[in-house]
């Protein structure tokens, strides 16, 4: 029978990170922060862009008191970014009309 240990915490740790870091990418492109990575184009998309941000507010909800002490700092930190970028972006006049600003 082949059975596979567990992975070490920092590993896992450190693939939660890069999750938790690789939908923020994508919400920056959908706000237009950086170039899309295919087209090279700058994009405008609130509602991906707020989908994004919701899905992270949703696993900081589901994961609270289960993460380190970098996973929550990393969380946070990410979520108060793209929440502030959000309401800046949202703001402009060259904006698609936004819903309320994600949770």
């Amino acid at each position: 029978m082949n059975q596979t240990s567990p992975e070490p915490s920092d590993e896992i740790a450190a693939r939660f990170v890069s999750h938790v870091i690789g939908i923020s990418e994508q919400a920056l492109v959908f706000l237009g922060q950086v170039p899309h990575p295919v087209t090279k184009k700058q994009e405008l998309n609130l509602d991906f862009a707020r989908e994004m941000i919701d899905t992270l507010a949703m696993l900081e909800a589901k994961t609270k008191g289960n993460l380190g002490v970098e996973e929550s700092q990393v969380m946070r930190e990410v979520l108060t970014s793209l929440r502030l970028a959000y309401a800046e972006v949202s703001a402009r006049p060259d904006a698609e009309a936004a819903p309320a600003p994600p949770a």
